[in-house]
């Protein structure tokens, strides 16, 4: 298992960590599957879920408009809450949490248990960042991938059935494309979804 880790620090130590897990076979080193795992912010009050990327700018653009004092202030509660919880005292209506995302295996690697070891190392790494939940999203007609996080103890938290997902072109659904290593437009199409985002407290 290769496992990276990159972390992007803003003022007042807020901190949005990411890591991609890939995982290979020991002897030939073929890719078997990937996951990715980020800190991220859900809005409680739509279920939309900021990736660690667009948290990061929502963030600076309120840091942009602090006062000195309110600045010192939030550096302050950062300090003492820690930058996840500072963060939500200045955003109450979002919760940091990991959101876990585009999970892959090959087609030889399935039915082996490395989609329910991927999930555990992303639920180990986002308890190691000190976030208290996890969060993925599933196009509803996914059932198999659905059955694997119902076992993990995974929850439906909000459903959307507006939503939009890309879908490989037929004949293209190699390991490579799914998991986008391949970078060609003509692989991917849109198409409208049920987008189902679940949810899990990995710490009590």
């Amino acid at each position: 298992m290769r496992y990276g880790k990159i972390s992007m620090q803003l003022r007042a130590d807020v901190i949005f960590s990411s890591a991609m897990l890939l995982a290979r076979c020991p002897r030939r080193g073929a890719l078997l599957g990937c996951v990715g795992v980020e800190a991220a912010l859900l809005d409680t009050r739509t279920g939309r879920m900021l990736t660690a990327q667009q948290a990061g700018r929502l963030l600076a653009q309120e840091l942009n408009v602090m006062s000195y004092t309110e600045l010192t202030e939030f550096d302050t509660l950062g300090q003492s809450l820690g930058g996840h919880k500072a963060l939500e005292a200045l955003f109450p209506e979002y919760r940091v949490c990991a959101m876990l995302a585009n999970l892959a295996v090959a087609p030889s690697a399935r039915r082996s248990g490395l989609g329910r070891h991927l999930c555990l190392l992303c639920e180990a790494a986002s308890a190691e960042w000190g976030l208290e939940t996890i969060m993925l999203q599933v196009d509803d007609r996914n059932k198999a991938a659905g059955r694997l996080y119902d076992a993990l103890g995974y929850k439906l938290a909000f459903r959307d059935n507006e939503a939009t997902a890309l879908r490989l072109q037929p004949g293209t659904a190699t390991l490579a494309s799914t998991l986008f290593l391949v970078r060609n437009e003509a692989l991917l199409t849109t198409e409208p979804a049920t987008l189902l985002t679940m949810v899990k407290q990995i710490v009590d």
